[in-house]
This record gives structure tokens, sequence and C-alpha cells, in this order.
């Protein structure tokens, strides 16, 4: 039923998902576990059940109690309830041959149980009676109970025998034929995913072709949970919506058809209960399957601190608990949660956090009035483009935190909007494309460029403007370029030159070796541009100038001409005679 075990089973996946609901419409449908053999007053207890809000009912039909004496059947108690139920449109899942030690006849305990060379065939007596018995009264026969935790309940002592693969194989085997033979209702195995060995053993059943239609999933995260870090934490409840996602993979109907919140102590209590009970609820309609089954209607104990006797929803004396109101609530599934991301195609099917559950936008849920809790990414990265969290509009009212706790309490129409920044590969080289820090000033803000690209808002015009001068070492170098300006449409990548710049100084004297002024001419010649010149009348100048070849013009009485590559600094005498 409900217990932890610390063993770990990994398992590959099994692709193709396959996906549909129990019931004929698009709301959560809500089933509770009744034991009518320990009721007094049963049809009372039916109609507080359909009345509250459940539509189905989950019950034993305990071979402990049809098969008294080996060979003897009575079904009174079952008949009576079943007609009831029926009369009262309310669904039913029946428990086919559970072999646990509370639910097994003496006579068979007292042969052995399971390890009885004799107990399949009396486990097909028992089925071939009790399903040719209801045939058309039972909407889903669950053949056998949480068959992939029953190591623990070996040791706890709620199963006796050797319960090996063998047996359990038969088993399922035995009691899926025979049900799958006298009736076309469906057909539903359970596993206990608080033991991690549940995905194997449903892929066993795949191994050894068992015939069934639905995997129902048990829950208890918070059972004997008293001393761990977050005990009795009812959030607990909306990891469910992974393990009803990862079920789906076998190509089944998914349904919860088990979980619960004992209220045994001041941690566990009949607040959280309600929490619990209502967090199931609206994980499995984030992840769409139509059934959930709480257990149980009532406690069946005076001991307020024994676990397994206090998951009622009804209390030992017949007071409803804080959950039992909750169904209610959550029968009403009326409001409509719209969720979506805007503008951008890349973030359509990005995910979100509903509860804590990672979900898929677009959403559109129908829920019951509830309180959730939504958070958004701050930063979402999708191949080269990084988008930013700007704003969220709720019904048309504008929000900037990403996480916001919202009442669903009328229809909610979400847009959630990101604002795309692209990567702007700006590098910084020189003509023998050797990288250079720069601190590049892009509008108003500045930035170091070296070897990563920077995130810029996109769709939006940028003035690039690189430092005229970088200097390394004792070497300038000159940006060739002033600014840039871009339209920031997409990913950029954009290379900044920087050439090396060399000192010329040109000095003009006369024949005795005075300093005099003249005409000094520097003529550039660019293929593409033509001719730069840069005339000064002086007798001592120096340029700044980038490698390449060079003519240098005197002009005075006499003309005075030469031609130089420069590629280092340089100093130029050029002495005038006859001056």
């Amino acid at each position: 039923m409900k217990f932890l075990i610390l063993l770990l089973i990994i398992s590959p996946l099994i692709e193709n998902v396959f996906n549909f609901s129990i019931n004929e419409t698009n709301f959560l449908t809500l089933g509770i576990h009744y034991d009518p053999t320990i009721r007094n007053n049963i049809e009372e207890d039916l109609i507080k059940i359909k009345e509250i809000g459940f539509d189905w009912i989950r019950l034993h039909i305990s071979w402990k109690v049809v098969e008294r004496e080996k060979g003897k059947f009575d079904y009174s108690i079952y008949d009576y309830t079943i007609s009831l139920a029926k009369k009262l449109n309310l669904k039913i899942i029946a428990i086919l041959g559970a072999g646990h030690t509370d639910l097994l006849p003496e006579w068979i305990l007292k042969e052995g149980s399971v390890d009885n060379k004799d107990y399949i065939n009396y486990l097909r007596i028992y089925a071939k009676n009790t399903v040719g018995r209801y045939s058309g009264k039972i909407d889903i026969w669950q053949i056998e109970n949480e068959l992939n935790h029953v190591t623990f309940y070996k040791w706890i002592g709620w199963r006796i025998g050797k319960w090996n693969e063998t047996q359990i194989k038969n088993i399922i085997e035995t009691l899926s034929s025979i049900t799958k033979s006298l009736d076309k209702s469906a057909v539903m195995i359970n596993v206990i995913v608080d033991n991690p060995n549940w995905f194997s053993f449903l892929r066993k059943l795949t191994e050894w072709n068992i015939e069934y239609d639905i995997i129902g999933i048990d829950y208890y995260p918070n059972y004997l949970d008293d001393y761990s870090e977050d005990a009795g934490n009812p959030l607990k409840a909306s990891k469910v919506y992974d393990y009803i996602n990862k079920a789906k993979l076998f190509n089944k109907t998914v349904v919860i058809a088990e979980t619960g919140y004992s209220t045994y102590n001041q941690i566990h209590n009949e607040i959280n209960q309600a929490i619990f009970v209502e967090k199931i609820a609206l994980a499995s309609i984030i992840s769409s399957i139509g059934l959930v089954v709480y257990y149980r209607y009532d406690d069946f104990s005076y001991n307020s601190t024994d676990i397994e006797a206090n998951f009622g929803f009804i209390n030992y004396f017949g007071k409803p608990k804080l959950a039992w109101h909750k169904v209610k609530e959550i029968k009403v599934q009326k409001y409509n949660l719209k969720i979506n991301i805007k503008n951008d195609q890349f973030l359509k099917s990005s995910e979100i956090k509903l509860d804590n559950i990672k979900v898929l936008v677009p959403i559109d849920l129908i829920l019951f009035r509830t309180n959730i809790n939504i958070k958004l990414e701050k930063e979402i990265r999708y191949n080269d483009i990084l988008y930013k969290f700007e704003k969220i509009i709720i019904n048309e009212k504008i929000y900037t935190n990403n996480e916001i706790n919202l009442v669903i309490n009328e229809d909610v129409s979400i847009t959630i909007y990101y604002i795309p920044y692209y990567p702007l590969d700006l590098t910084v080289q020189t003509n023998t494309n050797y990288s250079l820090k720069a601190i590049v000033k892009i509008n108003d803000s500045e930035y170091e460029i070296y070897e990563n690209p920077i995130y810029l808002e996109g769709n939006k015009s940028y003035v690039i403007k690189p430092p005229e001068i970088i200097y390394l070492g004792n070497r300038s170098f000159r940006s060739t370029i002033e600014s840039a300006i871009i339209k920031l449409i997409g990913p950029m990548k954009i290379k900044i030159s920087y050439v090396p710049y060399y000192k010329l100084r040109i000095i003009v004297n006369d024949w005795l070796g005075n300093e005099i002024t003249a005409f000094v001419q520097v003529i550039r010649e660019i293929s593409h541009v033509g001719k730069i010149n840069y005339i000064n009348f002086t007798s001592n100048i120096e340029y700044f100038l980038p490698e390449g070849n060079y003519t240098i013009r005197i002009n005075s009485i006499f003309t005075y001409e030469k031609t130089i590559f420069l590629n280092e600094d340089k100093i130029i005498i050029v002495n005038i005679e006859n001056y």
C-alpha cells in the first residue's frame, strides 16, 4: 500500500505516448476507497459519497469475506453495496484477488498461501465466481494490489510466502485472462510509485505480454516522513505529475488508483491533508488524467496516532475532516486558465512552473477554485538567443515579478512577455588577427570586449564606438572605423580591425644643420581610395601613421622626395643644401 523502499532500479524508457480519458468529459473525476465490511450504514455512506462529489468508489472484493470456507461463497455484502452504488450512479473499481494476509481466507493461509501448489487453482475458482457474478456491473477490475512492493510487505508480515517472479507472473496472467474472458470492463494493474522499482515492474508486464488497460498509480509521499527535512509537507503531492507522465510511456490509460494523507500527529494534520487532496487533484488536471481515487472514506480506529487508521476523510466518530469539504470544491471545475507566451515562436513551447510542476505552454485548463503558484524563468536560452523576462499580464493587469501566487476564482488569461537578447559577437583584432581587449561604447553603455559575445536587446539600433587607439605594450593600434550603426535583428558578428601606427618624425635642416621651415608633404596611396596627403609648413613634425608605403616630399628652394616603407618608428632628417 504505502511504504518507502530504498531500492533504485534503472530501466530504459518505452517510446510512444498514448493518452485517453476514462470518462466522457474533460473534467477530473474523483473516487474514494470504501470498505463496506466494517460499516454499519452502507446506504447512508454511499449517499454522502455521491452528494459530496465523488463519482467512483473503490473496494476490495475480499477473498476472505466471500469464501470463508473452502468452496462456499457468500457475496451478500458486496451484492448490496454494488447494487446501491449503481442506483446512485457511482462507478466502481473492484479489486480482485489481493493476496494480503488480512484479505486471504484462513484456510488458504493455513495451507501456505501463495506457496501452496493449488493456490492458482483456488484463485481461479474465486476469480471466475466473482467476475462472472458482477460482469457488466464493475467499471474497472483491479487485479491484485501493488505487486511491485511484495518484498517489503513480506518483511512487515502483510504477505506470507515466497511471492517470487514466477508466482507473480502466474497470478497476474490468471486474473487478467479470467477477467478479460468474462467481462468487457477495463483491467487495471496498480503500482506503488514510492518504490523506485515500479517502472521496471511495468516493463516486466510488457515482457510477459500481460493484457491490461489501465496503469493505476499509488502514491504516498508523506508516509512515515516524520524525520525527513520537509516532514508532513503536503506540497509533495505535486510530484505525482512526474510519475503520471512517465507511466504514460507504456501506452496505457493512467489514473491515480490510490493516494492519501494520514492525520496521525500534529505535523500530519487535517489542514495538510486538505491541501494534499487539493494539490493531487491539481497535478492530475495538469497532467490530463481523468480519475483520482483517495484513500480512504473513514478512520477505522480510535487510535489517533496509528498511521494506517487515520487516512479517512471521515474521522472515527463520523465527523467529516477538512479534506471531505475540499472534495466539493474540487468537483466544481469551471474556471478556465489560459497561459501563453507572446511574440516569439521559439518560446511558444517553453516550460513554466505551476505549483513547482514543469509544464509546457500554451496551457488551457479547466480548474476548480484554488491557489496556484506560477513561477517563470528570469532567463531562457534557446540556441544562441537569450530571452529575459519582462512582464506577465493577468486579466489585463501587469506584473513585473516572475513569480505570482494566484487565486483561481474566475476565468484567468495570462500572457507572458520575454524580450529577446541577441548575441553580438564583437571582436577587436589587429591586421594579423591578434585579438585585443577593448572597452567599446555601445549607445550609452561601455562593454569590455575580448572573447565572449555580449547580449543586447533585439530589434533595436545601436551605435558602436570603439576606442580610437589601443595600446599593447609600447605599440599603439588605431581603429579603422570611427563608429558603426547596426540594427540588431538576430545574432550578429562584427569585426573591428585595428592597425598598428608608427611614429614618423621628419626634421628639415639647412646645410649647416640648423632647422628650417619648409612645406612637408607625406603622401600615402591606397587602392580603391586614392591618395592621402599630409601637408605642413614646419621644420620638425611627428606623425602617427599606419604601416605602408609613403612618399615624403619637401618643397623649398629645392624639392626633396623620398619613398619609404613604414613598419617601425622612423626619424627622417632631410638636409636642404644652399637654402
